[in-house]
């Protein structure tokens, strides 16, 4: 059987204070755990099943490299409907496994989608925290 482990999965130490060259957004990507394993839990709860709540995170970390790819084509084309489609899907279901960092994210994407200056920044953000769940998710699940 699968099981979660529930360390702390955040990778620096919850702090207010700024490093030098850290933007806000960065402040807040470490604020955040990158997986809160008590919503994996919560949602095994849900589902009467771990096991299913695993797969279910599983599959989100498999997916979520088309997804993120999904954000930066619609970014690129400048087809703000897309853009608002692939960051909510994006958001919703990084939300669901406790992707905490990816909803943040999302959310200040969706904000920011009116400035084409920002999609680059965005871009490379959502691919930092993908790759930063990921690397979590393998961390927790045994």
């Amino acid at each position: 059987m699968t099981t979660i482990g529930l360390p702390s999965t955040t990778s620096e130490p919850r702090t207010g204070a700024r490093r030098p060259g850290q933007t806000a957004t960065d402040r807040t990507d470490v604020q955040l755990p990158v997986l809160d394993p008590r919503i994996l839990d919560d949602l095994g709860t849900e589902l009467s099943s771990q096991a299913c709540a695993v797969r279910f995170a599983e599959l989100f970390g498999e997916m979520l490299p088309q997804r993120i790819r999904s954000v930066e084509d619609a970014l690129a084309a400048r087809d703000e409907d897309a853009a608002v489609v692939a960051l909510l899907s994006l958001k919703a279901s990084a939300s669901m496994v406790g992707a905490l960092r990816l909803v943040e994210a999302s959310s200040s994407a969706l904000e920011l989608l009116d400035e084409p200056s920002a999609h680059p920044a965005l871009a490379l953000r959502l691919q930092r925290l993908g790759t930063e769940f990921q690397s979590a998710l393998g961390g927790i699940i045994r």
